[in-house]
């Protein structure tokens, strides 16, 4: 038997600010210039495969980049810190965080008037 997650509701609540800013938006990845590549050598020290992780400046996930050196083919894997991921049977989207975060952050946000057409 399954233990039932707690609601929806409780779980974006209770969820880590940083981890909310970084899924409903996009992760803050490093600048190029602090990048630090791998590079897997073949037979005859040719190379096979670079590697590139990325760790994001606001939440700590780390993104595993490998590039094959012949195609230039990509692929990306994840490490992400602990409390980061949300069971997919919770039903969280993107869009209940992003309303968790104007919940926690929008109460400073600039009122601005509309004005009707024609004024």
């Amino acid at each position: 038997m399954t233990t039932p997650h707690p609601s929806k509701d409780k779980i974006v609540h209770d969820y880590n600010t940083r981890f909310v800013f970084c899924r409903q938006g996009q992760h803050r990845w490093p600048h190029p210039d602090s990048w630090h590549w791998r590079v897997t050598l073949g037979l005859r020290r040719k190379p096979l495969e670079y590697r590139l992780n990325l760790e994001c400046e606001t939440c700590g996930t780390v993104a595993i980049d490998k590039i094959d050196a012949h195609t230039g083919e990509k692929s990306r894997t994840y490490r992400w810190p602990d409390g980061y991921r949300i069971p997919s049977d919770a039903d969280v989207s993107r869009v209940d965080l992003r309303l968790e975060m104007l919940h926690r952050i929008a109460g400073t946000a600039e009122v601005v008037e509309k004005k009707a057409a024609g004024q």
